[in-house]
């Protein structure tokens, strides 16, 4: 039952946000969290802000990538996965839903590229500083009231409060 009670717990700090009143300072939170989810979402942007496109294939081995699956060669399917690992980043990071774990991602991204020195002359410094920020501050914050965590963690409160009345 402890287990239960702790998962309990970490799941409720994962999607509760910091409790800021001001609507107006929910929006200005919010306001760039969505364009970089909006950013991430365009392939021209993603390689601005310094996340790499495609890239996994040139990890893998040679005779891993000659493979075929289903048909599908696998650095089609390969390219298939990143797209769509972006389109969910951008997508979690637009809606507020699980944006500690989006913004985690995207620092975690932002720090790899940083160490790997593979930034070429396409990514703005100016731009990846802005990424890290927002990432940064989402990471702390979360989605504010203007995300779907804030949403999710006041239905679960009210559940709790209701279960904890009946027993």
């Amino acid at each position: 039952m402890l287990l239960v009670k702790d998962i309990e717990e970490l799941v409720t700090r994962i999607f509760s946000s910091l409790e800021i009143t001001s609507w107006w300072k929910n929006a200005a939170l919010s306001v760039p969290r969505i364009i970089i989810g909006c950013l991430i979402l365009s392939e021209e942007w993603r390689l601005k802000l310094g996340i790499p496109l495609n890239k996994v294939q040139e990890y893998l081995p040679i005779d891993i990538l000659n493979q075929t699956w289903f048909g599908w060669k696998s650095v089609d399917l390969l390219s298939w996965f990143d797209t769509i690992g972006f389109i969910t980043l951008g997508g979690m990071m637009i809606t507020g839903f699980n944006t500690r774990l989006s913004a985690l991602s995207i620092l975690w991204t932002a720090s790899e590229r940083l160490l790997h020195s593979e930034i070429t002359h396409s990514v703005s410094i100016i731009w990846m500083i802005l990424l890290v920020l927002v990432a940064g501050y989402s990471l702390i914050l979360g989605s504010g009231k203007f995300g779907l965590d804030y949403w999710i963690a006041k239905k679960m409160k009210k559940k709790r409060k209701i279960f904890n009345k009946k027993r």
